[in-house]
């Protein structure tokens, strides 16, 4: 019978080869000492005797006997020669007995190259073994930019972790991502149960996946793994069925495709243009036809009176509900701060015919994508940044436009050029706003210096640091504090017992929620869908600015008229796209110069992870954060840049 399913690999073999030789593509296995001649290696390190992947053995490190072999590794050479007759003999242990001799290996880039045991591999592969004992020597290339690279040394950190090698991903981050979402920190060593049940969670559901989701999609199965995870959680995920797997699946299939997408996320940075009404729109206008009134919640994670965010969001609702009253019901719903009572309320919500929802909360996305793919028929966005969900969408503004404006008055304000600025997080499209601050206050001050300090920050008085530096002006919180008497907010001048308020950055939400909620009644809420395929989509992000009438200043009386006039010639400039906030070449803190051109962008002003030179300060880290933010920054935070 040996000699039998040779024949059979053999064919398989010789198919394998011509489909090869028909596309002018190389036949034979893959050589690495001919890779690594153009590779320049950092090192080799020996791990010992390990398990791994036969998907991921794909060639030889000699050219001894890489012809012998079809690129699948099958056999090509004919059923009378000697290598015929050693390939049937090891079948046939394969079968009695099973192949237990380990083989040797060398690994690079997560890919497996054989010194010792060819036949070995190609009989196990024939009859689709899954895995492999082996003696492996890791050959490290020397790190650069590429994204290959990059992604190969994320696995690295990760394998030295977890001993883990059978799961891949496309996009990088994802391994750091995987930790997160699993609650595990980098740098602590996995037990022996915690990867017996990854390995088990992993392997059943990368079998479902193989067997489920489009074949073109250009996605591994750990991106899809670590795509579940993210919407329903690692726990389910270990106990999840066959079935109940084939039912994420399909729930999540277009946030797959979006996975797969080079770049998932459509930036709305203007409102779509209106359209003229139609001939049916004209008539309904003249001949009314009365309509049900459209039901949209609002779900806040605190109450208006104790958040000076949800303060701002909760004017907008009022003003969407004045000025829509005739066409809209809207209902806000407080204290929803955790995803379980996230989850429980907006399936409560969708039950009382609310067919829009809004949630102010970064932190709880998750719950809202889960909600959205059980009920594809409800518009829910979120208001964050940077994500790259199809199911929902999202919503910022672009107040770094805003601060650009307040560093310029109080650079012409300050004679001696030392401001301080009070951030938040650490979240996507921060960092710019902080920069675009410092940048703006340096244009009308050659001497402005930008003292940074932070209120997420463990046991730490925000305004410590501007007291013992003696400064003066200061740039705060952008929202008042309700029920408060403290004045500590805007652009403001600190002296011994008082503060004198001087601009006022303002987030126009009503306008943002107005102008969406009329896109949806007139019909236009598909208008600002991407063109789309069966193999991408696009996650829609709203980051609206001074243009669309979402951001603006207000400056108060104690402004210097000539500070006014120049703050209204910079706006203009904004709000006509003549002039960019953030733009040429920016000198960070390290001393390296970014090229911004006549503008950076978008994608490059959201994820900037850099200081300008005139900041003195920091991007704090993870483990400096208040417990109460650490969530929010490892769903929306900036990832700053590690030392190697």
């Amino acid at each position: 019978m040996s000699i039998v399913e040779y024949g059979d690999a053999r064919k398989l073999a010789m198919r394998d080869y011509r489909s090869h030789v028909s596309r002018g593509e190389y036949p034979f296995l893959p050589v690495l000492d001919d890779i690594l001649n153009s590779i320049t290696v950092a090192g080799e390190s020996n791990l010992g005797l390990v398990d791994i992947p036969m998907d991921f053995i794909v060639g030889t490190r000699t050219a001894g006997r890489t012809n012998a072999f079809s690129s699948n590794f099958l056999p090509l050479l004919s059923e009378d020669s000697e290598f015929a007759s050693k390939w049937s003999a090891l079948s046939t242990a394969h079968l009695e007995e099973g192949i237990r001799d380990p083989i040797k290996v060398c690994e690079f880039l997560n890919r497996f190259y054989v010194v010792e045991g060819n036949k070995r591999v190609s009989v196990l592969k024939f009859f689709g073994a899954e895995s492999i004992h082996a003696y492996v020597t890791r050959i490290l290339p020397q790190r650069n930019d590429t994204r290959e690279n990059k992604l190969y040394y994320e696995f690295v950190e990760f394998y030295r972790d977890t001993g883990i090698n059978y799961i891949e991903f496309t996009k990088l981050g994802s391994f750091r991502l995987l930790l997160d979402e699993m609650g595990k920190q980098p740098g602590t060593l996995w037990t022996d149960e915690e990867k017996q049940d990854f390995s088990s969670a992993y392997h059943y559901f990368a079998k479902c996946f193989r067997s489920k989701v489009n074949r073109k999609l250009s996605i591994t199965p750990g991106d899809g793994f670590l795509t579940c995870i993210k919407v329903y959680g690692y726990e389910k995920m270990k106990e999840a069925t066959e079935e109940q797997i084939n039912t994420m699946l399909s729930k999540l299939k277009e946030e797959l495709v979006t996975t797969a997408t080079e770049n998932p996320v459509a930036l709305s940075m203007q409102p779509v243009q209106e359209k003229k009404p139609g001939l049916t729109k004209i008539i309904n206008n003249i001949l009314p036809v009365a309509q049900p009134k459209l039901k949209v919640a609002f779900i806040y994670d605190k109450r208006p009176d104790v958040s000076t965010w949800i303060y701002g969001h909760e004017m907008g609702r009022m003003h969407l509900e004045e000025v829509l009253k005739d066409k809209v019901e809207t209902t806000a719903f407080t204290y929803i701060n955790t995803e379980e009572l996230a989850d429980k309320a907006l399936g409560n919500i969708i039950n009382q015919g609310y067919s829009t929802i809004f949630v102010t909360s970064p932190q709880l996305i998750d719950s809202c994508v889960r909600a959205a793919v059980d009920h594809p028929e409800v518009r829910i966005l979120n208001c964050s940044l940077n994500t790259s969900y199809h199911s929902i969408r999202t919503y910022y503004s672009r107040i770094y436009e805003a601060k650009f404006l307040t560093g310029v008055a109080a650079g012409a304000m300050c004679e001696d050029g030392r401001i301080g600025y009070l951030a938040d997080y650490p979240l996507y499209g921060t960092i710019a706003s902080i920069n675009a601050f410092a940048l703006g206050a340096r244009m009308v001050n050659p001497r402005a210096k930008i003292y940074l300090d932070w209120t997420c920050l463990k046991d730490k008085d925000p305004l410590e640091l501007f007291r013992r530096e003696n400064i003066n002006y200061i740039s705060g919180m952008d929202n008042i504090k309700p029920k408060a008497a403290s004045r500590e907010f805007g652009l403001y001048l600190l002296n011994e017992d008082t503060r004198e308020n001087l601009m006022l950055p303002v987030w126009n939400w009503g306008v943002f929620y107005e102008r969406l909620v009329r896109d949806i009644l007139d019909g236009t809420w598909k208008a600002e869908e991407p063109e789309e395929t069966s193999v991408s989509r696009k996650a829609i992000n709203y980051w609206w600015g001074m243009s669309a009438g979402v951001i603006d200043v207000i400056c108060s009386s104690k402004v210097p008229a000539a500070t006014k006039r120049m703050v209204d010639i910079f706006k203009n400039g904004i709000i006509t796209g003549f002039f960019a906030p953030l733009g040429g070449i920016i000198t960070d803190q390290n001393g390296i110069q970014h090229d911004g051109g006549d503008g950076f962008s978008p994608e490059e002003l959201i994820k900037m992870d850099w200081l300008a030179d005139n900041i003195i300060g920091s991007i704090p880290e993870e483990w400096s954060l208040k417990d109460e933010s650490v969530a929010l920054v490892k769903v929306s935070g900036v990832k700053t840049p590690k030392l190697e």
